[in-house]
């Protein structure tokens, strides 16, 4: 029988929750430090906007992942 990448002690799920914490409070950081200085709104529909901090947040949020 194998073992799940969940099993044993924790750790790896410990560590991979300590990873996303940690990027979410950095691209919360960014986020906030634009909070009402937003230079662009675009429209992903009719009622839904999207800001150019938002793309950023995107970008610091997958560019963390893939590295």
């Amino acid at each position: 029988m194998t073992a799940s990448p969940a099993a044993g002690d924790g750790t790896e799920l410990a560590d991979e929750l300590g990873f996303a914490l940690e990027i979410a409070a950095r691209a919360g950081r960014l986020l906030m430090d634009r909070y009402e200085r937003v230079e662009r709104i675009d429209y992903k529909s009719a009622r839904d906007v999207v800001t150019e901090v938002d793309h950023l947040s995107e970008r610091l949020i997958l560019d963390a992942i893939r590295s």
